[in-house]
């Protein structure tokens, strides 16, 4: 994954705090959080982000709706980044925090799709194949795609390992395809 250096820059800073504090994901969690709230109302997002208004306000505002709601060390970064212009960063810095702290806690994240919902016990069986062959503690993030037909498709990192039926379909296909002379 791609991170802005400037993201990268606001996180390790955030991330340098929450280590003193030991509560690395808990911060992390709550700055997702916000980060998603932001994005979904977009009269907060446009308020935050209008140069036209003044800081102050702006982190006024947010200390008396959030005070108490939300870890003031969030709060406060949160005020900053308002007071410096770069609220506009805050789900690339949220982004970029997260795989700071899964780097720093030796996790990796895998994106599994399936074609159907995977059970609990094709998950957890996942999840241990995983943190055994890549030595780290997995966090299986699985979306459903129906038109897979079947099998997964397994990203981890820049590496996507695609098993599905599609997949082999598309290949029988160009197998095919170049074995009698009719490549595309």
């Amino acid at each position: 994954m791609h991170v802005h250096p400037v993201a990268r820059a606001w996180a390790e800073a955030l991330l340098e705090i929450a280590r003193e504090r030991n509560s690395m994901d808990e911060i992390g969690s709550v700055l997702l959080e916000l980060a998603d709230w932001v994005e979904q109302h977009d009269d907060i997002r446009v308020f935050l982000e209008t140069p036209a208004l003044e800081a102050e306000v702006k982190t006024r505002v947010l200390e008396r709706s959030l005070r108490g709601a939300v870890d003031d060390v969030v709060l406060d970064f949160i005020c900053l980044l308002v007071d410096k212009e770069r609220i506009g960063a805050l789900r690339s810095i949220a982004e970029a925090y997260r795989m700071l702290a899964d780097e720093a806690a030796n996790r990796q994240r895998v994106f599994a799709s399936t074609a159907t919902p995977m059970s609990p016990d094709q998950r957890q069986r996942l999840v241990g194949l995983l943190d055994e062959r890549l030595q780290s503690e997995c966090i299986l993030e699985a979306t459903e795609r129906p038109e897979l037909l079947g099998g997964l498709v397994l990203s981890v990192g820049d590496t996507i390992y695609d098993g599905s039926v599609r997949a082999q379909l598309q290949r029988f296909r160009n197998e095919l395809m170049r074995s009698s002379g009719y490549e595309d």
